[in-house]
């Protein structure tokens, strides 16, 4: 049976190796042929620049990207500036894996709910913005799922599996509605 994947990548991907060591290639380097592009150039902008992304009702800051598109489909666009009319998401197939790369760092514009392409590829807390998640799988194969809220307030989630918080030792079940504390980290098992 073939693998099969998703990989996310984002602003700033395939830089740089294992060992920190730029790449002496074109960005986005090794993963180039999986993504589907190369970046042409990139730039910073003050924190007080916003970008829109029109497609997805957000703004993005900071970090651009001038992508050109080697196969990969346009999923949404900058806005304006210099940077209007060039791809801020794309989305690639190789083989039986698929690429989708956000140019940027996404913000949801004011007054208007952000959407995310490919929502199922960014973990099961999207729609919690200030939720960082990451999965971790041990040698033995235990997978832990861990949850940082970087907000000041108290975050509700729909948990979609029946876990246990390794931090406190409280068993939630699927469809429950955990609550992660302000400014607050759960591992999950």
């Amino acid at each position: 049976m073939a693998a099969r994947g998703t990989v996310l990548a984002t602003f700033l991907s395939g830089r740089v190796d294992d060992h920190d060591r730029a790449v002496l290639t074109d960005v986005p380097g090794p993963l180039a042929p999986l993504l589907g592009i190369r970046v042409d150039e990139w730039g910073a902008r003050p924190p007080e620049f916003a970008q829109t992304v029109p497609e997805l009702g957000a703004q993005t800051r900071l970090v651009f990207e001038i992508v050109l598109p080697r196969g990969a489909g346009t999923v949404a666009t900058y806005g304006s500036d210099f940077y209007a009319d060039t791809p801020a998401v794309t989305r690639d197939r190789y083989g039986l894996w698929r690429g989708l790369v956000r140019r940027h760092r996404p913000r949801p514009a004011r007054g208007r709910p952000g959407r995310s392409p490919g929502r199922d590829l960014l973990g099961p807390c999207a729609d919690h913005p200030a939720v960082e998640t990451a999965t971790r799988v041990a040698p033995d194969g235990t997978r832990l799922f861990f949850l940082l809220n970087h907000a000041p307030e108290p975050t509700r989630l729909t948990a979609h599996a029946t876990v246990t918080d390794l931090l406190t030792g409280k068993r939630t079940g699927q469809g429950e509605l955990p609550q992660l504390d302000p400014l607050g980290v759960a591992i999950l098992q």
